[in-house]
């Protein structure tokens, strides 16, 4: 949209038309800045509580579920009908933990198009405030990074997934391990 713009009135027949409609439209992308920063704090206030409540609740669940297959594990004569369900219900609570880490992305990765779309323009202008007031813009998008977090306890994006994943990964690895011990103290016993 800015690209767009700014390509349009830079294509105008006078410079000093076009260097004052660029400084009224870039003025007015600033003021729209200033209400998207309003509008991701909204969001996050409204969004916290329940984003919390779920990333928590689906934790909890897949580490429940795999102590209940890895119980279940021990006892031999009993059949556990149930296990492909309980797969299948942790891949689901993984797609769900997913799905939320990666519309926040996209939402993170939009917003840095549009920094380096500004960083990489070359505006040659007589007009100073312009170009100051183009810097000024484009360093302000650049230091401003955009974070949706949970009340700061951690940030929504594939990032926080990644080590999510990882983190429950490495507790089933330990799971397993313990799992291989007992049988091989079984072995020794016989």
């Amino acid at each position: 949209m800015i690209n767009e713009d700014i390509s349009f009135y830079l294509n105008n027949r006078s410079a000093g038309a076009t260097e004052s409609t660029l400084y009224r439209k870039l003025r007015t992308h600033q003021f729209l800045l200033s209400r998207f920063w309003y509008l991701v704090q909204l969001i996050e206030n409204y969004f916290s509580l329940p984003m919390l409540i779920l990333f928590l609740y689906n934790g909890i669940n897949i580490t429940h579920i795999i102590n209940w297959i890895y119980v279940k594990s021990f006892r031999r004569n009993e059949k556990d009908t149930k296990q492909p369900y309980r797969f299948a219900y942790i891949t689901l609570l993984f797609l769900n933990l997913m799905w939320t880490c990666w519309l926040s992305q996209i939402i993170i990765d939009k917003y840095n198009q549009i920094v380096s779309i500004l960083h990489s323009m070359k505006i040659k202008s007589n007009d100073m405030a312009l170009l100051h007031r183009l810097r000024e813009y484009s360093l302000q998008l650049r230091h401003q990074k955009v974070l949706l977090t949970c009340w700061g306890f951690f940030d929504m994006n594939m990032k926080y997934f990644g080590l999510l994943s990882l983190t429950i990964l490495t507790y089933v690895f330990i799971l397993l391990q313990f799992k291989l011990q007992m049988e091989t103290e079984k072995l020794k016993r016989l």
